[in-house]
Parts: C-alpha cells; sequence; structure tokens
C-alpha cells in the first residue's frame, strides 16, 4: 500500500511539474552522465590526469640529446692572440659553419631516479583524481536526493491540504445543520489554510533545492529540474557490503584510492630521501656530436700546407665528437644535510598523511555501514507507520461522512499522515544517500 501511495505521487509530481512550471525531468543516471561531461571541479579533475600523464612523458624523455640545425659566420679584423701569448697582426679571418648538432648533458641522478620518482607522482595523481572523481560524484548523489526529498515533500503537503480543503467544506456543512459548533468549522478552515502555507514554504524549499543541483550539474541559470525517480524500490548498490563479511581495515587500504595515493606519494618520499642522501655519486654525462660543413665565407680557403692542397675548395666536411663524464660532490650537503633533513621530514609528513588516511576511511566506513543497517529498519518502521497512518485515515474519513466521528478527530488523523509521510521519504532518501555513502567509503568508484 505504501508503495502504492508513493508512486501516486510520484506520478502526481511528475504531471504538476511538467505542465505548470516548465521543468525537465531527470533521473539519477542523467544526473550523473551530466556531472561527468559539466561539472567543472570534475573537468579540472580530468585535465588533472592529463597533467600528470605530461609531467610522466617529460621526465620519461630525459635520455632524448638536444638537436639543433643552422650556420655560424665569424669574421675578424685586425689582431689575433696566438697560443704562446704573441699577436698575430692584420689578420683578416672569413668563416662558415653549417651542419647539424647532437648534445646531450645526462644527470643520472635527475634521469634514472627520477624517472622512477615521476612515475610514483603520476600514479598518487591518477588516484587522487580518481578519488575526487568519486567524491563529487556522491555529492552530486546527495544533491539530487535531497531533490527528491523536497520534491515528495512538497507534493505530500500538497495532496494532504488538498484533503483539508474536503474536510473544511464538509465541517462547514455540519456546522450550517447544526451538527457541530461553528468554532469547529472555523478550526478545520484554519487547519487547511496552514497546510497551503506549509505547502508554498516546501514548494520554494524544493526550488531550491532544484537550484542546488543545477549549479552541481552547471546549467544554463534558470534550469528548472524536477527528479523522475521514485523512492521504492530502495537503492541496494551496497548490498554485499551490508550482508556479506565485513571488509577489513587491509581490505579497504588495498582498493581505496585515496589510501592507495598516499602511499604512493610516502614511496615517491622514500625515494627522495635516498636521492638526497647518495644521489651526488650518480655521474653526469655530456656528449656533444656534430657534422658540419666549415670553410670560407663563399671564398676559397687557405690552407695552411698550400702544397699538399693545391686546389682548395669553398669548404669542407667536418665531424666531431666530444664526451666526459664528472660527479659534483655537494659539500653543504655532506657538512650540514639541509636537502636530506628537508627530504626527511616531508618523508615524516607522508607517513603520517597516510596514517591519517587510513583511520579516517575505515572509520569512516564502520560508521557509515552502521549507520546504513539502522537506516534499513529505520525505512521498514517507517513504511509501516505509513500505511497504518494511511488506513486510519481512510476510516476517519469514512466514518465522518456517516456522522459517527468528531471533523477534529479526522484533522488530527491527518497530520498523523503527515508525519508519517514525511518520516517515510525522509527516512528513504537517508537510506539511499547512505548507500552510496557506503560503495564509495569501501573505495569502489560510481
Amino acid at each position: 500500500m505504501t508503495r502504492n501511495l508513493l508512486t501516486a505521487i510520484f506520478l502526481l509530481v511528475v504531471a504538476v511539474l511538467h505542465s505548470q512550471n516548465g521543468a525537465t525531468g531527470i533521473n539519477l543516471e542523467q544526473v550523473l552522465n551530466l556531472g561527468s561531461k559539466n561539472n567543472h571541479a570534475l573537468l579540472q579533475t580530468a585535465q588533472s590526469v592529463q597533467l600528470a600523464n605530461a609531467r610522466l612523458a617529460k621526465a620519461n624523455s630525459w635520455w632524448v640529446p638536444e638537436l639543433s640545425a643552422g650556420m655560424n659566420s665569424h669574421f675578424l679584423n685586425g689582431a689575433a692572440l696566438n697560443a704562446n701569448g704573441r699577436f698575430y697582426l692584420d689578420i683578416r679571418q672569413k668563416t662558415l659553419w653549417t651542419g647539424l648538432s647532437a648534445i646531450a648533458d645526462w644527470k643520472l641522478m635527475d634521469g634514472i631516479a627520477g624517472t622512477k620518482m615521476a612515475r610514483l607522482d603520476n600514479a598518487a595523481a591518477r588516484l587522487n583524481a580518481q578519488a575526487n572523481r568519486n567524491e563529487i560524484l556522491l555529492q552530486i548523489v546527495r544533491n539530487y536526493f535531497d531533490l527528491l526529498a523536497a520534491q515528495m515533500n512538497w507534493q505530500a503537503w500538497q495532496q494532504l491540504a488538498e484533503k483539508s480543503d474536503s474536510i473544511a467544506r464538509q465541517t462547514e456543512a455540519y456546522a450550517q445543520s447544526g451538527l457541530v459548533a461553528g468554532s469547529t468549522s472555523m478550526l478545520a478552515k484554519s487547519n487547511a489554510l496552514r497546510l497551503h502555507a506549509e505547502t508554498l514554504k516546501h514548494k520554494a524549499h524544493w526550488q531550491q533545492k532544484a537550484g542546488d543541483l543545477a549549479a552541481w550539474l552547471d546549467l544554463p541559470p534558470g534550469t528548472a529540474l524536477f527528479a523522475t525517480d521514485t523512492l521504492l524500490p530502495l537503492v541496494n548498490i551496497a548490498d554485499d557490503l551490508i550482508t556479506g563479511k565485513n571488509l577489513s581495515n587491509q581490505q579497504i587500504a588495498a582498493t581505496h584510492p585515496r589510501i592507495l595515493a598516499a602511499t604512493k606519494s610516502l614511496e615517491f618520499e622514500n625515494r627522495a630521501v635516498k636521492t638526497a642522501t647518495w644521489g651526488w655519486l650518480w655521474p653526469q654525462l655530456f656528449v656533444r656530436a656534430y657534422s658540419a660543413r666549415f670553410g670560407g665565407f663563399f671564398d676559397k680557403v687557405h690552407p695552411v700546407d698550400s702544397a699538399a692542397f693545391p686546389d682548395p675548395q669553398n669548404s669542407y666536411n667536418t665531424t666531431g665528437l666530444d664526451a666526459g663524464i664528472s660527479w659534483n660532490i655537494p659539500l653543504s650537503t655532506l657538512t650540514h644535510g639541509g636537502e636530506r633533513k628537508e627530504a626527511q621530514a616531508n618523508q615524516k609528513i607522508a607517513s603520517l598523511e597516510l596514517e591519517k588516511q587510513i583511520a579516517r576511511i575505515t572509520n569512516n566506513f564502520a560508521a557509515t555501514r552502521a549507520s546504513l543497517i539502522i537506516a534499513r529498519d529505520r525505512v521498514k518502521m517507517a513504511t509501516s507507520a505509513a500505511a497504518i497512518a494511511e488506513e486510519a485515515l481512510r476510516q476517519s474519513m469514512q466514518r465522518q461522512q456517516y456522522g459517527t466521528l468528531e471533523p477534529m478527530e479526522t484533522m488530527q488523523a491527518l497530520e498523523n499522515v503527515i508525519k508519517a509521510r514525511l518520516e517515510l521519504i525522509e527516512a528513504v532518501c537517508d537510506h539511499n544517500k547512505l548507500e552510496y555513502e557506503l560503495w564509495i567509503a569501501a573505495g569502489k568508484s560510481l
């Protein structure tokens, strides 16, 4: 009976909203799809993943040499210093270099160790993005069920206000016939007006919740929304987490993206400590290779041994290779250890952050699971209470029609129906929100 009642309220909501307000119907699946496409925070989260991937690609390219192509010209008129300290006077030099060169300056610590750290940083960024996405979608789900509850509350008050009008009309007829006092008719009219005023208050609350959801979905200003889902059947996305064996803290830690991200961040800081302590042992390699045409500036060159080269050319093929290896020894690291101490402090911070996330998430899972178990019992009781209240109201109105019941007793039955309906709506929406909260608390994704 209660399910039929809620379905009837739902159908009335759809008809009234569509005809009177021009609102757009939307269900939970559509809300999640729109949120994924439109929500700016989610779009920023997606871009943060792209940024993390770009940084990793940059780190992986550390070994790629730098290529350059072009030409260099040199002109000198006057004096030039010889290697032995003597000067050549009246010198005229005109040279042109045209070719390709490749330069590689490899800091092995930044390259090999840095790439491993970049992978850890990338993994942490992607896991944090996943956790952020889940939390944003969860907030959108909460807003949707808040909208649904406000919408159902408004329509429940609307239906009950209409019933109170009927009671007021019957009471007025009884008063005119002398069956009841005039004050009783006035009380019935007053009660009907009060319910209509309460209906308007809840309508305004629904409009506010619709605006909140539209803002989370980043829809155009003024977009009116109404929920098309019914309250029953209940959401059961987290059934296995309730009926099955309770997840251990270790199982949650092994799957929750926020904890996994904190774990990767700690691994990153552990490697940073090793790098700060022993990184100076890694050498630095330098390689430069080139291939060019080198000679006079559009003039034939003048060889030192003109007899060996009686017919010189304007330029000659020239190749070269320079290579070296060196170690940079940071004396400040050996004497004061500032970089190492900084890395150790960041390592401790990351360790504490991991412990904090584990404690927060596992405690939240346990509390949410306990709340959901209570919420299921609450829905059962609220369902029974609503059904009993509806039947009591039906019998009261029937007895009033036969003249065997005071109208004020019918109004009291109506008040009980209001309270029972509102409690059922609130209980179901709270239950459904807790289902999704437990799902996210267990490390699952929407």
